[in-house]
């Protein structure tokens, strides 16, 4: 994904945790990718549903 927070890569999560949390920050910014797409496919589902 493109981060315009900037970093390699990482989310911008990181501003909230210092490096001794990494391994949390990362499973956290894993958990809220993974909800942001399934919250997506929810309403991408829903949408053909309403619309079929």
């Amino acid at each position: 994904m493109n981060n315009p927070a900037g970093g390699s890569g990482r989310p911008r999560t990181t501003t909230m945790f210092t490096h001794t949390d990494h391994a949390f920050a990362r499973f956290f910014d894993t958990a809220v990718v993974f909800a942001f797409v399934a919250l997506s496919l929810t309403l991408a589902g829903a949408t053909a549903i309403v619309g079929a």
